[in-house]
């Protein structure tokens, strides 16, 4: 055993030996020349690698001081001031080598031109396949053309900085200290069998992306002033990923906006000639107000609160227009502490009953010159606003949106929205129900015919409600309060009718109990039947 030990301890001293002596030895920066001649023969650009130096201390590494890539306009793409390829010794004893370019703090720039094509994109020059070629089939019996390929590649960014800008639309986004990686190693069948297309895997990591629309001038009520752009900014980004057989899948994805949690996951298809998708997303804690102060068209005249939103879809095309037309899903939505963000629910209620209380005037005497003015000079706040909702063919339809105001605090609502996602078209039908009586309108009473008329707009002990119509867009709705004079005419009409008919019940009880009174004597003779006493004195109730 002590011969064994000192053998290999020998045995090790010379490999370390003989690794100390090539990476002194070996020049391999001697062919770098080489190396950047043939890299931009195959690119629409230049790439300038600084000095190259081999190490082989438990994995072949090559070096690289610096690496630049320019795309062919000469515009930065990648810049980076240290990076190095290596491979894990172990790996290439396995038979099935990793190949890795690691960049540590790379600066990414990625450019959208104005055709719609993105500079990255751009890099790789196109190659005509040889005519009568075939795709390539190598049985793994062949030991070095199986290694070969069987060989794994992989790109590995730390703590990259990323800047997006598109041309057209003037977005920008910035993604700071990303790390990611990426494998991409062929997909073998069997030990024998044949190597199918490579198999890209990975994971991204970010602290934070920030997002800057284009400048829209468009007026944020909440804000009150107008903006230069909206903006976004995205915290504790994570996400894995899988590319195989023209399948793109997105998995256990999360990440932090406007203060909220969303998780999801999601998959692309590139099948068809148009990309075909599918999602499910889970959003929770999402501070509204922080949204509709970022300025995005998609909050305005939403609401304030912490929301809730489960969303499962499917859709096709990358295309926005097509996009949006083609999306299709279901999910609910739920914000507690919430407050409608642009549309005033207290005054919607007041210029409603008031317009309608002024033709009711008209028609019924007794009530010319009733009006709502007392009605609370606050906001209407919600303890839920809660729905169901679908999206396809372009709209969002919420068929039963329910709004529970804080008691005392504002006006319950109930009813169904429809709102265009392209073109933010509105259409609404809304039940305005006052349960804690702030219009005071359920106390309003008349006088009709020497008849008093307590309660003239209520249904028995139900809270007064009325409908609202609305329509045009979100931005700028219409409110249409049509109904809400016939309804509280209706109404109106038949507390009056009833009270009248209460009236004539009553005056003729009276005469027909002076009729009894005269014809049955009130002290009954001593000798009828009890039956016929009961009877009689009945008459006069």
């Amino acid at each position: 055993m002590k011969k064994l030990a000192k053998f290999l301890a020998i045995l090790s001293a010379l490999l370390i030996s003989v690794v100390l002596v090539i990476s002194l030895v070996v020049d391999v920066d001697k062919y770098r020349p080489q190396v950047v001649e043939a890299a931009n023969q195959k690119i629409n650009g230049t790439l300038e690698l600084g000095k190259l130096s081999l190490s082989f201390w438990g994995q072949f590494r090559i070096d690289v001081s610096s690496l630049k890539l320019r795309d062919g306009s000469g515009r930065e793409v990648v810049s980076v001031d240290h990076a190095y390829f290596h491979v894990p010794l172990m790996s290439l004893i396995s038979g099935s080598p990793m190949l890795t370019l690691e960049m540590n703090q790379p600066t990414l720039h990625v450019v959208k031109n104005r055709e719609g094509q993105l500079n990255l994109v751009g890099l790789a020059k196109t190659v005509a396949p040889a005519s009568g070629s075939v795709p390539l089939s190598v049985p793994l019996s062949v030991p070095f053309a199986a290694i070969a390929y069987r060989a794994h590649m992989g790109i590995e960014l730390n703590h990259a900085f990323i800047h997006y800008r598109d041309e057209l639309t003037g977005l920008k986004a910035d993604v700071k200290d990303l790390n990611a990686g990426l494998r991409m190693a062929p997909k073998v069948a069997g030990s024998d069998g044949p190597i199918h297309p490579l198999v890209y895997r990975g994971t991204f990591t970010a602290p934070s992306l920030s997002v800057q629309f284009p400048p829209t001038g468009v007026k944020v009520a909440s804000a009150g002033k107008v903006g230069s752009g909206a903006y976004m900014d995205i915290r504790e980004i994570r996400c894995g990923f899988n590319y195989e057989k023209l399948l793109l899948d997105f998995s256990d994805c999360s990440a932090k906006v406007f203060s909220g949690t969303v998780k999801g996951t999601s998959q692309f298809s590139f099948k068809t000639k148009i990309p075909q998708y599918s999602f499910r997303t889970e959003v929770s804690g999402l501070n509204m107000s922080q949204a509709i102060e970022s300025k995005m068209a998609m909050f305005k005249n939403t609401l304030t609160g912490t929301a809730k939103l489960t969303f499962r879809g499917q859709g096709a095309s990358f295309d926005f227009d097509s996009a949006m037309t083609a999306l299709s899903g279901s999910g609910s939505l739920r914000v507690e502490k919430a407050v409608f963000a642009t549309i005033d629910v207290m005054k919607m209620v007041k210029d409603g009953l008031n317009e309608s209380l002024k033709k009711l005037g008209e028609k019924i005497p007794a009530l010319k010159g009733q009006l709502i003015t007392t009605l609370p000079n606050f906001v209407s706040k919600y303890e839920t606003v809660s729905a169901d909702f679908t999206i396809a063919e372009g709209k969002f339809r919420a068929p039963d949106l329910i709004a529970q105001a804080i008691p005392n605090q504002g006006i319950d609502l109930k009813g169904n929205t429809t709102v265009g996602i392209k073109d933010y078209s509105l259409n609404t039908s809304w039940d305005l129900i006052d349960t804690y009586n702030l219009t005071h309108l359920r106390d309003i009473s008349i006088e009709e015919a020497d008849v008093q008329v307590a309660h003239v707009f209520a249904e028995g002990n139900a809270p007064v409600h009325i409908t609202v119509h609305a329509d045009c867009t979100i931005m700028a709705p219409c409110y249409s309060y049509t109904e809400i004079p016939a309804y509280l005419s209706k109404i109106a009409i038949t507390n009056i009718g009833n009270a009248l008919a209460g009236k004539s019940r009553d005056v003729l009880r009276k005469k027909a109990e002076s009729l009894i009174n005269k014809i049955v004597p009130k002290d009954l003779p001593p000798g009828l039947p009890p039956d016929l006493k009961a009877k009689l004195k009945g008459l006069l109730h």
